[in-house]
């Protein structure tokens, strides 16, 4: 069970790890499938074989490597070349597997006649970007792969990659284009264009469905007989109580109001958000100009607060010495009860705290305003990297393909033998390590988390939750069984559980588009690590008291303005 479950914790770590985009999750209906099965999307527990399509007609007739429609096979066969920033000791093979020979490189090659390989691999992202600028300098380029920003223009500036716009539009599927532009939208796409060409494919992240959530210790607010927060006001209240009236009953002033890092604005950011503040991102402004809200009077506000808690002692004294390892102790110890953070911190670090307490538990919520409504949340694009492809490709529909049947058994399989094929194995091996292209669906989670509560209300039959979603069911039915080690997972999914709750910001709109998403500035790349850490450094000064407010507006004047 604790492999399975360590296994599930690595697809689900996929949202943040690898990244990408994706759709509101539905299913396409009837209508919908109909209409991507005549595009060449198929749908999962059809299978190809032998070289017939999906109407039962066979590849006979095609001639030279052409495939026979969107999701066609090519006759003859065709080998594309690629470079990837994994170790083979992380892909989970079977006896007699490796990079090039394993589930899916068979299934390319046995269903759309696509022989895959690796010029080389590199066992971290520091290597692989290393060798890969390498290749670039020397014009030794592989067929398709994935690079950052920076690479991503001079590739497009030395004419060494060519346009997807033909090869996206007529063989995406319907699926794989919704997939990818649904957290960023328009944006997303903008952000792979040159001169009005669509020079790469984004892989972005999940930077909505990652919104910060609120999490409150719900024994300690019966111990203190208080109720739930509807404002921010409230939530302040519940945090200062939980640091001043011993919420835990053990006659000792050890617990504190937040967890709270060295960088201030990743573990408090939603007090920023809450009083319209959001130091960091570049947002349009109530006056209509860009403003980066480092030197906002609703900025001082919120430091004026955290540093009314420092002299309370409702923060950690050493606050400021501790990345977020070591200030998630005081959480995992039991010194904190409220908590902002995202819809699967319940793994980390909260299974840990309740493992060392299994009475404890955590009631979890959108975050309120002070107004009542949702917290507007500033996200970025969340671009982590491009898939490009080099102008000697010759077939660069490959890679979109080989991306359409990504999405479809990554996002969309309802069969338990294709999960365990090119999934996770039984034992569980993470097989989808091995897909040579994948991208991230957005939302995946919160439509994860949204179908096990329909299941579990009756709505929904095991049957019609994906493959994945069935397994999140088993980890939830084995915690209501008594498995505590599972707790996190039914926090997770578990009927209204912490996935849902994204949903809320997701009805509400309650997000505001960090606008600066290009290639860093001139000043950026020559003082940027200079200007951040000279911010950090005044907001410690504030909060711990080493620098008067009275000296703000002497702050505001040594500030950059944003460029």
């Amino acid at each position: 069970m604790k492999k399975r479950m360590v296994s599930m914790l690595l697809v689900l770590a996929l949202a943040v790890s690898t990244a990408a985009c994706g759709s509101g999750g539905d299913k396409p209906d009837e209508t919908e499938k109909e209409s991507s099965q005549e595009q060449g999307t198929q749908e999962q527990g059809e299978e190809e074989q032998d070289g017939q399509d999906a109407d039962g007609q066979g590849s006979e007739a095609e001639t030279g490597s052409e495939p026979s429609g969107q999701t066609g096979k090519f006759d003859p066969a065709i080998t594309v070349t690629s470079v990837r920033p994994f170790s083979d000791a992380t892909q989970g093979y079977a006896e007699g597997e490796d990079l090039e020979n394993n589930a899916w490189t068979k299934l390319m090659e046995d269903k759309y006649g696509i022989d895959v390989k690796y010029k080389w691999v590199a066992p971290t992202g520091e290597e692989y970007n290393s060798k890969l600028n390498l290749d670039i300098s020397s014009g030794e380029l592989v067929d398709f792969f994935r690079v950052d920003k920076k690479q991503l223009s001079e590739l497009v500036e030395a004419d060494m990659i060519q346009p997807l716009d033909e090869v996206w539009e007529k063989y995406a599927s319907e699926r794989t284009k919704n997939l990818v532009e649904v957290e960023g939208g328009e944006k997303v796409m903008e952000a792979c264009m040159y001169d009005g060409k669509m020079m790469a494919i984004p892989f972005t992240g999940n930077p909505k469905e990652s919104a910060q959530l609120l999490y409150i210790r719900q024994d300690w607010l019966e111990n203190l007989n208080l109720e739930a927060p509807k404002t921010m006001d409230d939530v302040i209240a519940i945090a200062e109580a939980f640091a001043s009236r011993d919420p835990d009953g053990n006659g000792a002033d050890d617990t504190y109001a937040v967890v709270m890092n060295q960088r201030i604005t990743g573990t408090t950011a939603p007090l920023f958000y809450a009083n319209n503040s959001f130091p960091g991102s570049l947002v349009v402004g109530e006056d209509g100009k860009l403003t980066t809200g480092i030197v906002d009077e609703n900025t001082k506000e919120v430091l004026q607060l955290l540093n009314k808690w420092y002299q309370a002692g409702y923060i950690d004294s050493e606050w400021f010495t501790k990345d977020s390892s070591k200030a998630y102790e005081n959480l995992v110890n039991g010194k904190v009860g409220l908590y902002f953070g995202a819809f699967s911190d319940p793994l980390y670090p909260m299974q840990p705290q309740h493992d060392l307490e299994p009475d404890s538990d955590w009631m979890v919520m959108e975050i309120p305003g002070y107004d009542g409504e949702p917290v507007t949340n500033a996200y970025t694009l969340g671009i982590s990297s491009y898939y490009v492809a080099s102008g000697e490709f010759q077939h660069p529909e490959a890679m979109v393909m080989m991306l359409n049947e990504w999405v479809d058994l990554f996002y969309y399989n309802t069969d338990d033998d294709l999960q365990r094929e090119y999934i996770n194995s039984a034992s569980g091996a993470e097989i989808w390590l091995n897909a040579p292209i994948t991208v991230y669906r957005g939302f995946k989670n919160v439509q994860c988390g949204l179908d096990i509560t329909e299941y579990y209300a009756g709505n929904k039959s095991l049957d019609e939750l994906t493959a994945e979603e069935r397994g999140y069911v088993e980890q939830i039915d084995g915690y209501k069984a008594g498995d505590q080690s599972l707790w996190a997972w039914n926090k997770i999914f578990g009927p209204d559980g912490a996935a849902t709750k994204v949903q809320t910001y997701i009805d509400k709109d309650a997000y505001i588009f960090n606008e600066h998403w290009g290639n860093p500035t001139a000043t950026e790349v020559t003082n940027g690590s200079i200007l951040s850490d000279y911010q950090l450094q005044s907001y410690t000064s504030f909060i711990n008291g080493e620098r008067s407010f009275d000296e703000w507006e002497d702050f505001v004047a040594e500030s950059p303005k944003p460029t």
